[in-house]
Formats: structure tokens, sequence, C-alpha cells
């Protein structure tokens, strides 16, 4: 190569590295100008480590359920007088409606029950079985607290979870691990086992939490120290999440630029809903992702499949329509794939009458469709309205069957509802919260907006007001529920006494 060939190689390629430069340097002032025009960050969106007192328990790992508890009271005192110091600070949220207003009316402290906390709720007598409640991601508890109360009715003992980051500031999820929600559910579960290992225990997962049981779930078959429970109930679970999700991470490494810290944030919104965040960082939807990817990881691996026979019972309840999951990966991504038949599937059907049924996308007909008359490994049930009017049946067809037979249920179409939410299905009607009707019993109602007025008038979403927050076939779900309960203990009670008789 000449002389003059390497000198036209050199310049052209410091033009390029010029032209690289000032692409980089211009896409960064183009995310910086956008992130000025983005809300404002507040002091709960500082991270963990700003508010040593907040902080969860370190050691899950060797952590016992009485110390969690322990450990939260501590962290909820600690939330209290840190509001009460911004307050003295002048820097307390000013909105009547605040969460983080000490006398806001979206205070979880002016509520009858703080359902931002763990609970356990003791059975009188002996428990026919335990239940771990497994919250979604920038959740609470309060959202499995109705499943809750009708599973400690039917004799269970219960352990409500608060997984760790969530019910006290938003800006807790910026660092968390899924790993640490890993931990917490397995501390949960030895709490449920402590001296009473024989008893069934069952994994009530609701989104995110639902992902998380059947993690756990995988993680028993294999590692001898994890107690296998008996049987899963998932609701709306989120076992795939938008492929998108894994280029957060470039996200996450813009947000830690000065400046530019609220670019790691998907969502920045008013915090006006007492049980659950509204403001949704970047790593949370890392998180999930990177959980989701483990479990068809783990459920794809040769040296798993074969002890997939021994994969808990599992009823799941999923929303043909469901804004925050994929609700084919219930079907695709795990029932699909377990070898047994003893699992359930109930999905809510749309509207068959609604107004907005013409207006509605047609990508739950995928799922609809994949699902009718076909020779299915689990029991499958559309709850619908298939009749030409409101009255509401479950047509049910047996694993292995393609013969459907229809139930008519004791519930009908709400006029105003076209779909069941994501939110929705854990929820019932009498919700004092997000139920159907304001209750005088708590200071703010989110059941859903009615009002009418002109757009952009409000500093949230109408999509966010507007998603119906509660389940108007619940008592169905409850019957579900109950029923497999009832199956699952009357069968263990069958072996214990053949069990007994071989003896």
């Amino acid at each position: 190569m000449t002389l003059s060939a390497l000198k036209l190689l050199k310049a052209l390629g410091a033009r390029l590295g010029w032209c690289l430069f000032g692409f980089l340097a211009g896409m960064l002032v183009i995310v910086y100008l956008w992130s000025q025009t983005r809300p404002e960050l507040s002091f709960w969106h500082d991270d963990e480590a700003r508010y040593l007192e907040l902080a969860e328990l370190a050691n899950l790992d060797t952590a016992s359920w009485p110390e969690y508890l322990a450990h939260e009271e501590l962290q909820f005192a600690a939330l209290n007088r840190l509001l009460a110091k911004k307050v003295k600070l002048g820097k307390s949220p000013s909105a009547p409606w605040h969460r983080f207003s000490p006398t806001g009316s979206g205070n979880p402290a002016l509520y009858p029950m703080n359902g931002n906390r763990s609970y356990w709720l003791r059975a009188a007598q002996k428990p026919r079985f335990k239940a771990v409640l497994i919250h979604g991601l920038t959740d609470s508890p309060y959202s499995l607290h109705a499943i809750a109360d009708d599973l400690h009715a039917q004799g269970g003992e219960v352990l409500g979870l608060r997984v760790p980051g969530h019910g006290l500031l938003p800006g807790h999820l910026l660092n968390k691990r899924w790993e640490d929600s890993r931990a917490a559910v397995a501390m949960a579960v030895r709490g449920a086992i402590r001296d009473d290992p024989a008893t069934p225990v069952i994994l009530v997962g609701y989104s995110n939490g639902a992902a998380l049981s059947v993690d756990y779930a995988l993680e028993a078959l294999r590692d001898e120290r994890l107690k296998q429970v008996s049987a899963l109930i998932l609701i709306s679970p989120a076992l795939r999440v938008s492929s998108l999700a894994s280029f957060a991470k470039l996200q996450l490494w813009l947000g830690k630029l000065p400046g530019l810290d609220n670019l790691a944030w998907v969502d920045i919104y008013p915090e006006y809903d007492p049980f659950k965040y509204n403001s949704f960082p970047v790593n949370a939807g890392q998180q999930i992702y990177e959980l989701t990817q483990a479990i068809q990881a783990r459920l794809n691996d040769p040296e798993i499949r074969p002890l997939l026979s021994a994969f808990p019972a599992t009823l799941i309840f999923q929303s043909a329509v469901d804004a925050t999951v994929e609700p084919s990966a219930a079907v695709n991504d795990l029932l699909l794939k377990l070898p047994t038949h003893n699992n359930q599937l109930v999905l809510f059907d749309v509207d068959q009458l609604a107004q907005a049924k013409g207006y509605l996308k047609q990508q739950h007909q995928n799922l609809l469709a994949q699902l009718a008359n076909a020779e299915l490994p689990f029991d499958y049930t559309l709850v619908t309205n298939p009749n030409g009017d409101r009255t509401i049946s479950a047509i049910q067809r047996a694993a292995g069957s393609v013969v459907s037979t229809q139930q008519v249920l004791n519930l009908s179409w709400p006029e105003n509802i076209y779909s069941l939410s994501h939110v929705a299905l854990p929820i019932p009607a009498s919700d004092s919260v997000y139920g159907k009707k304001r209750s005088v019993e708590v200071p703010m109602h989110l059941g859903g907006g009615g009002s009418l007025g002109e757009r952009g008038a409000f500093i949230v979403s109408m999509d966010q007001l507007s998603r119906l927050r509660y389940n108007p076939f619940y008592p169905y779900l409850q019957q579900r529920i109950n029923r497999f309960v009832d199956n699952l203990t009357a069968n263990q009670s069958a072996n214990h006494s053949a069990n007994q008789s071989q003896e």
C-alpha cells in the first residue's frame, strides 16, 4: 500500500471518528433535552441507600418469618418519622390526596388496615393447609387480602408477604434484584412450615408474584433444601414481558449520568394510590424480564424436564385482555410445558355485547382460537356471555377432551365494562378502596373513573383513572379457588390414610 493511500485511509478514519463523536454528542444533547421535559423527582424517588432506616433485612437467606415482621415494624416507623421530618422542612407534598403527605387521603397509615405490610393470619386450630401469598411488582400485600381472608375462612393459615422494595418508597426498587424477591419467598415458605412440615403449602402469586411462585416451584424440584409446595394459584401471571425490556440496561446507564437521573424511571406519576406505587423504575422492568428469562431457561433445561412431572398442581386465572402481561404466556410458556394433567386455566373473555367491542384490538382472539376445540393437557374454562345476553356462563373442557360443557352462573356482565384488566382479577367489587362503590371507611376510592369532561384536564392519564380495578366475577374466582383447595386437601388426607394403612 502506497504512502498516499495510507494517508487517505487515516484521514477517512479521522473523519468517521469525528462523525461518530458528533452523532453520539448530538444524541446525548437530545436525551438531555428530553429528560428536562419529564417530571422532576422527589424524595420518594431516592434509592434505599438514602434512607438506611428504611432498608430491607439483609440476611433473607437465613432470616425467619418473625424476624422479617419485626424488622418491617422498624421500617414503617422510620417511614412515619421521615414523612414528619419532611413536613418540618417544608418538603412534604402539598396535594391533599398524596400518599406521602402525613395527612393526605392517600396515606396508607390513615386506612383501617395498612395494606402495604406483611400479615400473618393464624388458624384457630390445626390448619387444613398453609398459604403464602405473593403480590405483584410496584404492588403491595393489599391486592391479595380478599383471597387471604377467604383462605383463612376455609381453615388455612395464611402468610401475606410484602416483597422487598415494596410498600415504602418507590425509589427502593431502583437497585433491587429479583433474587432478593426469590430469597424472600423462600423465607416465607420456611415460616409457613416452621413446625408443621406435613401440612400442604400453597403458593398464591399475582402478576410478578406468580412468576416468583413458578420460580420457587422449579427451584424446589432440584434443591432439596427447599420445601416442595403442593399447589400454585396464579393470577394474571407475568410469565412473558416485552422483548424491549432487554434494552433497559441502556436507559439504566443513562439514568446514572449527572442531570439525567429521571431517565432511571419509565413512569413518574403522582403517588395518589395508597397501596401501589404509580411511578415505575426502569430497573423493575429489567428485573421482571430477567426473572421470566430464568424461568424459561429452566423449563427448557434437559436436566429439569424429567422433574416436571413433580411440578405442583397449578390453577391459573387470566383475563383475555391484559395490558401488562401477555395472556398467551400462561398457556404457551407454562401449561403446555408441564407434562401432567392436573392443571387448570380459567380465562375471562371480553363482553360479547359491548358497544365498544368493535373498537377493541383483536389480539385476544388469537388465544381464544388456539384454545377453541383443542385437546389440551389441562382443564380449560372460558368465562363469557355467549348467548346474546348478559348472562355469564362457564364453558368448561376437561384435560384431554374436545367436549365442552356450559354452566350458567349466577352472574351477569355489567353494562359499563367491556373487559377485565390485569389489576382487576384478585379484587372483589365490595373492596372499599378499589371496588364498585365508595365506602365511608376509607379516605379515597379508586374503583374507576366515571367523570366526564375535557381531555388533558387531569394531572394523570385517564387511562389510569378509568382502568377497571375490581373483578365483577370475583365470586366465581373464589368458588374455583375453594374447590381447588378442597380437592388438594382431600387428596392429601387420602394419601396420608393410605400411607398409614400400609405401615
